[in-house]
């Protein structure tokens, strides 16, 4: 049975989030006083570890990697090297304990799975098409939903997958970039960092998504009202601030329509 069968559904879960736990919250601030260093100095690490501790607690005993894997259709323009055959073989090399994040788990006694979205069935390519219908967005929050163990005291988030730089970077565009032109600034700095890519392809891949801009008509972003459905906007203190990922991904559907349908 699905959990959020509608987009309604998912709206309700953001608004009705449990309220953080202010004698955790107390706890750790009182223990952060006792650490022998000058207060704040550890700027805002401080603030994040008891933002966390109102919503999971005072323990980190029980640590757990996830890493969501997808297959993206934009890949067909050209914005990667590498086939998206890639996408499984690196999935395989994580759960035979090849890949990097095997060591970092290990390293810091976690426990790390590795989720395939949709089995690796690739998305629409987002420049002639939403990249996502609203039946296959709506699975792919039940799956991310289900691959968490309500259990877990510290939750990492990965995602991988051949031409995910071109997808993030048409997102951060959207959000953040201007409005004549979706690939400059953000965009283009986002990839030549992440990717160290050439300038051709770095290129290609700008192109990419100035098209999905001009095809899916992409607005600007309402950001208060951003603030005021998600709860950005009100202090964390309080306990309202959502998940980040789970926020970002809901926020997509509001705003991207390369998204989703």
């Amino acid at each position: 049975m699905s959990i959020f069968p509608s987009l309604a559904s998912v709206q309700d879960a953001l608004n009705n989030l449990s309220r953080a736990d202010d004698a955790a919250m107390s706890a750790t601030d009182q223990r952060e006083s006792r650490l022998i260093k000058p207060p704040g100095s550890l700027g805002r690490l401080e603030d994040l570890t008891q933002w966390y501790s109102g919503w999971r607690g005072t323990k980190l005993n029980r640590r757990h990697i996830i890493v969501f894997v997808g297959n993206h259709g934009v890949v067909a323009q050209g914005v990667t090297r590498w086939p998206s055959d890639v996408t499984a073989a690196m999935v395989d090399a994580a759960r035979q304990g090849r890949a990097a994040i095997n060591q970092l788990a290990t390293s810091v006694d976690a426990t790390l799975d590795v989720a395939p979205v949709h089995a690796l069935e690739s998305t629409a390519d987002m420049t002639s098409a939403p990249a996502m219908t609203e039946e296959a967005f709506l699975s792919a929050i039940d799956e991310g939903f289900q691959a968490v163990s309500p259990r877990c005291d510290l939750l990492v988030f990965g995602e991988m997958g051949i031409g995910n730089t071109t997808v993030a970077a048409a997102l951060s565009a959207a959000m953040f970039g201007g409005k004549s032109h979706p690939g400059s600034g953000v965009a283009r700095a986002l990839m030549m960092r992440v990717s160290r890519l050439k300038s051709t392809r770095c290129d290609v891949r700008l192109t990419c998504i100035c098209r999905v801009s001009e095809h899916h008509l992409i607005v600007p972003v309402d950001w208060e009202g951003m603030k005021r459905r998600l709860s950005w906007g009100r202090p964390w203190r309080r306990g309202n601030i959502a998940s980040p990922s789970f926020s970002m991904v809901t926020s997509s559907r509001v705003l991207l329509r390369p998204f989703i349908r």
